[in-house]
């Protein structure tokens, strides 16, 4: 389990804020609709790569030497994350209890 570094708050915080702020970034490009022909399903996928990516790069920074201004990053990729890759999980849960539901 990874615990928040108590030294260096902001930087944890700013790795989680990149990571949501690129996560919010696919969504609103979805929104726009910014490239053209492409379907909801490729706008699904680069959300779970940016969500895998961080997390991926989170656990990376984590396996830095101790004394590297890195590792609390690390902890914010890592928080970011796995908050996208959750709320994920948590459509397709939705999504499948919603397609159970249906009557015809």
């Amino acid at each position: 389990m990874t615990r928040v570094d108590d030294r260096r708050p902001g930087v944890t915080a700013a790795g989680f804020a990149v990571t949501v702020a690129l996560l919010l970034a696919v969504v609103l490009a979805y929104q726009v609709d910014v490239f053209a022909g492409w379907a909801g399903g490729e706008y699904a996928y680069l959300f779970l790569a940016v969500a895998i990516t961080a997390v991926a790069t989170g656990a990376g920074l984590q396996g830095v030497q101790r004394p590297s201004p890195w590792r609390p990053f690390g902890v914010g990729l890592l928080l970011g994350g796995s908050v996208g890759i959750l709320f994920t999980v948590a459509l397709i849960i939705v999504f499948w209890y919603a397609l159970s539901n249906i009557t015809f």
